[in-house]
């Protein structure tokens, strides 16, 4: 939504998105801690939109390929990173 709400130029709307998302993601870490998600999850956000920028491809398409394919590949290297911070196996 919030990349849309960028696409139409609506500024305010953008930033409540992002503060939404940004109080969601806390409460997830609140409830469930997960290293990895926050280490893989932010690494892959941060090479998104340097790809985005470098590419000219709007971070809207490069966004729907990384939530619905590349997070989710990454979920095994997520969860060593949480076993790795647990110290369990």
């Amino acid at each position: 939504m919030a990349a849309l709400a960028t696409a139409t130029g609506n500024a305010p709307v953008v930033v409540s998105f992002e503060i939404a998302a940004g109080v969601t993601g806390l409460l997830e870490q609140a409830f469930k801690p997960s290293a990895g998600k926050v280490l893989v999850d932010s690494s892959i956000d941060i090479a998104a939109m340097a790809y985005a920028r470098a590419s000219g491809i709007p971070i809207a398409v490069i966004n729907e390929v990384v939530e619905r394919i590349i997070k989710p590949a990454a979920d095994p290297l997520k969860s060593k990173i949480d076993r790795a911070a647990t110290g369990s196996k």
